[in-house]
């Protein structure tokens, strides 16, 4: 049996601490805030990642450590700041729809982090990027990655065909298994 989660989303985190702490806890200092944190349910890299993405969006959008660092923590993930990670299609899907989610608003990214998310999709084989990070794609196949989302869009989709959307689709739909994965990690999040 797998025992439920015990930690706040990164959207849901930053609900609570609204509800919970005064207005500008924003604008703490880690030793202070640290402290008035310490009893709520929530992961301290998720607080630091969604305090860093109110106070500084431009840097999650253009700087690609920054975003990395970000997408580890709202994945409930130890933070490195030593090294660089090599983020999962999950990861990125899930931390992108956080970061809407916080500044209520879909913005764009800088070439840096294009470059980074593209490296990453490359890296785990993906080449139809699911529809929510499409701005990321490059623009050359626009109609087969297209194709491999309707694809796994409908259901059609098989791993072990010869045929390239065939797989694809197929990657996609583990992307958006392993998305749910992550979003089971957290108790505000059905």
């Amino acid at each position: 049996m797998v025992a439920s989660a015990l930690i706040l989303s990164p959207h849901g985190t930053i609900a609570r601490l609204s509800a919970t702490l005064p207005k500008g806890w924003e604008d703490w200092e880690p030793e202070v805030l640290r402290p008035a944190v310490k009893s709520l349910p929530v992961s301290w890299d998720i607080v630091q990642a969604v305090r860093a993405l109110l106070l500084n969006p431009e840097s999650f959008q253009t700087d690609f450590d920054v975003f990395e660092n970000t997408v580890i923590a709202f994945c409930a993930r130890p933070v490195d700041t030593e090294h660089v990670s090599v983020c999962t299609p999950a990861e990125i899907l899930w931390g992108v729809s956080q970061a809407f989610a916080i500044r209520g608003k879909r913005e764009s990214f800088g070439a840096d982090v294009v470059a980074y998310v593209r490296g990453c999709m490359l890296d785990a084989g993906v080449f139809g990027y699911p529809a929510e990070l499409r701005s990321f794609e490059p623009s050359d196949e626009t109609e087969l990655r297209e194709s491999i989302r309707r694809k796994q869009a409908a259901g059609a989709e098989n791993l072990e065909s010869e045929d390239l959307v065939d797989v694809q689709a197929a990657k996609l739909s583990q992307v958006y298994a392993s998305m749910s994965m992550i979003a089971a990690k957290f108790s505000d999040v059905s």
